[in-house]
């Protein structure tokens, strides 16, 4: 995906055994080359890999079609970049790279229609050893406009009057997420689910902290503009799913129109 490849075979997805020497005389009896279900029929590690990235192939389907786009070289030279975006519709996939066995810490230029950044804007972003993670920016998720998510964005989907995007990292990562509306005299209320920490940053309307508990977050949105939501999974919790009403029950499309910083109000964070 990161070099912009539209057609890919998985080997292998499934393991087995080749009885007889069927293959031919030099190939060993158990055909299994690390596959995702292995000869005894069991699933392996690579299995919520490739589950993560078939729900983001399915969803995500602005990948189907990018070109490269300018380069970018992240705060760890270590860490490869590759950088893509859609022609269409403007949405940009910014993969990084550790093809290192150390763990590697880092930060990332984005830069879309809706600003510049340096991401994460606090702390920074984990890499594991021989590991590889993307950021999706600019991107039109159902009825709200995704600025960036260094999560990984497994899927999303309208479902009755919300919009549900599910959001996983690894273990222990940090994560932010930051969505953008327009301006209107009342915004989405925006509900986050499964063990994330809330937290704010001023000045600007924000989500409000409140303490959260295993099961349900529902940090309560002022302001109308814009809104920047960060989710941070602990041990037992790496995933997040983030809803908003859809207004009327259908499909809303922001505004596409360029928000200056007075009118946006500066972001909201929750941490």
């Amino acid at each position: 995906m990161a070099n912009g490849i539209k057609l890919q075979n998985v080997y292998m997805t499934f393991g087995g055994t080749s009885w007889g020497w069927l293959p031919a005389s030099v190939v060993y009896t158990s055909y299994d080359y690390g596959a995702a279900i292995d000869e005894a029929r069991q699933l392996t590690p690579k299995i919520p890999a490739m589950k993560e990235m078939g729900y983001f192939l399915q969803a995500v389907t602005d990948i189907a079609k990018v070109d490269p786009a300018a380069a970018v070289t992240a705060s760890d030279p270590l860490v490869k970049t590759y950088h893509l975006v859609n022609p269409d519709t403007g949405t940009q996939f910014y993969f990084a790279r550790n093809d290192h066995t150390a763990d590697l810490t880092f930060t990332l230029p984005v830069t879309t229609p809706d600003g510049s950044y340096t991401v994460p804007r606090t702390g920074t972003l984990q890499l594991n050893g021989k590991d590889m993670k993307v950021v999706v920016a600019a991107y039109t998720m159902d009825s709200a406009h995704l600025v960036y998510t260094t999560s990984h964005l497994m899927t999303h989907a309208p479902a009755g009057e919300q919009d549900v995007a599910l959001l996983a990292s690894r273990p222990g990562d940090n994560g932010e997420t930051v969505l953008r509306y327009p301006a209107a005299a009342t915004g989405p209320a925006v509900t986050v689910d499964l063990n994330v920490e809330p937290g704010h940053r001023r000045p600007a309307t924000q989500l409000h902290p409140q303490r959260c508990h295993p099961g349900a977050c529902r940090p309560r949105r002022e302001g109308t503009a814009a809104a920047v939501a960060a989710d941070r999974r602990r041990r037992r919790g790496h995933l997040l799913a983030a809803r908003h009403p859809r207004r009327g029950g259908h499909r809303e499309r922001p505004g596409t129109r360029p928000l200056g910083n007075a009118a946006r109000g500066g972001p909201r964070t929750h941490r």
